[in-house]
């Protein structure tokens, strides 16, 4: 029974993530990005139904650049919220919830999955400890606040880092394959690869970040296996097979691209790399602009936004990899893995492109960061229960370090439900939590207290007039969040003074109503979010 018991909990933790997507999906709030993506997804759909007559998708204002950003998934979304709502009359914004949260179970899945991947091909690893591997991969992301508060919500960063896991394991596997058999050419799996790095592309081109690894790993091999003619001409096939079906997919998913075939990806790359997002944003204290990034921006939200634990194994997990390469012992998976982590990270430190709201515009480097924790740890206590019967103070120490995991793990959900439903706001208690650093750094960059604040006033806004109706305004966030919330006799006011204002707290941005009076705010840990006004003219 205790051989099975990782596998069983594996399946009980996703049945479990699950049931919390099934739960929570109207519990997350909208984002103030959400109205923009979600209308940008059914245009493109439109494009698709037309069969390519109707191009209102390019009709955004210039200064968005929405057209070069990859529509994949926004697409894929209007198309669920079509089908539902035609078979079943669902509320399209409880359907997105849905795609978009089990979207983020999948990538848990996934986690899994490249973890049972990279343990066939260690030495460090049992067989049994790859099922161990596997769950404690999984329930690393799981339990990662800031992707499991965001995976409701958040239809661009998280699906990106689902996608780029997926391409992860399938990069992974398909090295271990070609290992095995050198002279074959696998043309199925370098097929099957480049369609999926091709979607990952078509949601955000930062996934090109891959390209390099991808790289790398194709001259380790040549090197490793005769640097002949024949085995450069099978890595240029592999790399050209990858490279067609990736440019066929990106062709097929991203209508911009595909009415630019030559120009277009090029110039989604260039705008993308300095996305003219001229915003200030909170950070040490300080206003800094997006544009002008310190280069400890990157490392810092990893930290801080990271459970404390999970970063340190991801560096002792590094440090394992680096050493088994260093000693000629590692495989293509510690290649993979380390430019999974580590490549993103250094070339965002070293480009210095456009970044805000936190970590999620590079949250995709987060999974495998958990792996390389979660091989830390299984790997450590592994080495401490090997021989355990002749070392007696080994499996005392395992249990120690076990004992530990689960102690700072108790920790982190304890800070989580003091911010609870604002997962995506964590910060870890070795930096003072949320409590400390609300001050200092971004919290609710997607103004989704808005959620609260007018399911509040859509009950109470009566009590402060005799109107028959009136009207709302949201600032910081956008007047689309909320549309889901209202009444018919509340109506959004997009210009002008309105009756009520929902008014996002972020201590550096004015007060749009000054004059205005608060009835009500929403605190999360002693700390408010938002609040609710009312035009004195009003009362």
């Amino acid at each position: 029974m205790l051989r099975r018991a990782p596998q069983v909990l594996l399946g009980l933790l996703l049945l479990l993530l699950v049931g919390f997507v099934l739960t929570q999906a109207d519990v997350h709030g909208r984002t103030f990005d959400e109205p923009l993506q979600n209308d940008y997804g059914h245009r493109v759909l439109d494009w698709y139904l037309s069969l390519g007559s109707d191009r209102s998708f390019l009709d955004y204002p210039e200064k968005t650049q929405l057209p070069q950003h990859g529509p994949f998934f926004e697409t894929v979304v209007a198309a669920f919220q079509s089908g539902a709502g035609r078979l079943f009359d669902a509320d399209p914004w409880t359907v997105r919830s849905l795609v978009c949260g089990l979207t983020g179970v999948l990538g848990v899945a996934l986690m899994a999955l490249c973890a049972l991947e990279i343990a066939r091909g260690s030495r460090r690893i049992s067989e049994q400890g790859a099922w161990w591997f596997a769950l404690t991969a999984a329930l690393a992301l799981a339990l990662y606040p800031r992707w499991t508060g965001a995976i409701l919500t958040n239809s661009k960063d998280t699906t990106l880092a689902v996608a780029m896991l997926a391409v992860l394991w399938l990069t992974i596997r398909l090295a271990r394959r070609w290992e095995e058999e050198p002279d074959r050419l696998p043309w199925r799996s370098l097929a099957v690869l480049g369609v999926v790095f091709g979607m990952a592309v078509s949601i955000r081109v930062i996934a090109l970040l891959w390209v390099p690894v991808v790289g790398v790993l194709a001259l380790v091999w040549w090197l490793l296996h005769g640097r002949d003619a024949a085995g450069l001409r099978r890595v240029a096939a592999g790399a050209g097979v990858v490279g067609l079906a990736s440019y066929l997919t990106i062709l097929a998913v991203w209508p911009y691209v595909f009415l630019n075939p030559v120009g277009g990806l090029p110039t989604a790359i260039a705008s993308m790399s300095k996305y003219p997002w001229d915003d200030p944003i909170l950070y040490k204290g300080e206003m800094v602009e997006a544009m002008m990034l310190p280069r400890d921006y990157v490392p810092t939200w990893l930290w801080q936004g990271s459970p404390w634990l999970s970063v340190l194994l991801a560096l002792a997990g590094t440090a394992l990899a680096v050493v088994d390469l260093v000693r000629r012992r590692g495989i293509a998976s510690d290649i993979a893995l380390l430019g999974a982590f580590l490549f993103p990270v250094l070339a965002l430190i070293a480009l210095d492109p456009t970044l805000y709201n936190a970590l999620r515009h590079f949250l995709f480097v987060v999974p495998p960061m958990l792996l390389l924790a979660a091989y830390a740890l299984v790997v450590g206590v592994g080495w401490l229960l090997r021989d355990g019967a002749s070392v007696r103070w080994r499996p005392w120490a395992a249990g120690v370090a076990v004992l530990v995991a689960v102690a700072a793990q108790v920790q982190v959900l304890v800070g989580v439900a003091r911010i609870y439903p604002y997962e995506y706001m964590y910060f870890n208690a070795a930096t003072g939590g949320f409590e400390k650093q609300h001050t200092q750094f971004e919290t609710d960059y997607w103004a989704a207290c808005t959620r609260d604040a007018m399911l509040w006033l859509d009950d109470h806004w009566r009590d402060y007039t005799s109107k028959k109706k009136a009207t709302v305004q949201n600032r910081w966030g956008v007047d689309g969040q909320l549309e889901q919330y209202r009444s018919k006799q509340l109506e959004v006011l997009p210009e002008g003074k309105p009756d009520f204002g929902i008014y996002t707290l972020m201590n550096w941005r004015r007060d749009p109503w000054p004059k205005f009076d608060s009835i009500k705010q929403f605190e999360v840990d002693g700390v408010v979010l938002c609040e609710v006004q009312v035009n004195p003219d009003l009362t």
